[in-house]
C-alpha cells in the first residue's frame, strides 16, 4: 500500500508524527482521537476524490483544471528564525496532500511554496546582530530545509523567494489597487 509505505518513511524520521500519519492513512488502525482516513470512493470503477471548499463550505468533487496535472500553492516561511511546530504542521500536512494526489490519484504534481526572504523582522534581526539581511535570511532558509528533511518533507517543486520577484510583486499590487480590491 502506498499510503503505508508514507507512512512507514515518516515514522523512520519522527515517530510522534507518524502515530498521527499511520492512523489516518491505515484503515485497520484506531485513531487514537476518533478520526480516520478513508480511500476515495469509487464512480464507476475510478476513484473520486472530494474536497472541503472553504467558500462554500461544502465538500465537493476535487476536477484539476488540467486533466491529470496540479499546481498547488503554499505560503512558506518567513526565514529570520528556528522552524517551530506550527511550521512543522503546516508543511507535513501540504506534503501529505501532494504525496496523496501524486501516490494516489496519480496526479502530477508541481508545489509551489514561497520563502519570505525580505520582511521588517529579518530587517529588525540582522540590525541586532550587524549582519547582512540577505546572510540572515539564507542561513535560517537552509536551517528550515534542513529541519523539513529531518521530518522527511520532500522539498516543493518551486521555491521562489521574495527578493526575486520584487517587480512583480508591485505590478500586482498596483493592479489590485486600481481595481479597488484593496484596503490601503
Amino acid at each position: 500500500n502506498k499510503l503505508q509505505h508514507i507512512a512507514a518513511g515518516k515514522r523512520r524520521k519522527q515517530n510522534n508524527i507518524c502515530t498521527f500519519v499511520q492512523t489516518h492513512m491505515d484503515p485497520s488502525v484506531e485513531p487514537p482521537f476518533g478520526r480516520r482516513w478513508y480511500a476515495p470512493a469509487k464512480n464507476n470503477g475510478e476513484k473520486k476524490l472530494r474536497i472541503y471548499n472553504s467558500l462554500t463550505r461544502t465538500k465537493e468533487e476535487f476536477i484539476p483544471m488540467d486533466d491529470r496535472k496540479v499546481t498547488m500553492y503554499c505560503c512558506g516561511p518567513t526565514v529570520y528564525d528556528a522552524a517551530h511546530l506550527g511550521h512543522a504542521r503546516t508543511y507535513i500536512q501540504f506534503d501529505m496532500i501532494r504525496r496523496i494526489l501524486r501516490e494516489v490519484g496519480g496526479y502530477q504534481v508541481t508545489y509551489v511554496m514561497n520563502v519570505t526572504d525580505v520582511d521588517d523582522k529579518i530587517i529588525k534581526r540582522s540590525a541586532e546582530q550587524k549582519r547582512d539581511p540577505r546572510d540572515l535570511a539564507r542561513e535560517w532558509e537552509a536551517k528550515f530545509l534542513r529541519d523539513m528533511r529531518r521530518l522527511n518533507v520532500e522539498r516543493p517543486t518551486v521555491m521562489p523567494r521574495v527578493t526575486e520577484y520584487i517587480p512583480e510583486i508591485i505590478a500586482f499590487v498596483a493592479r489590485i489597487v486600481a481595481k479597488k480590491f484593496s484596503i490601503l
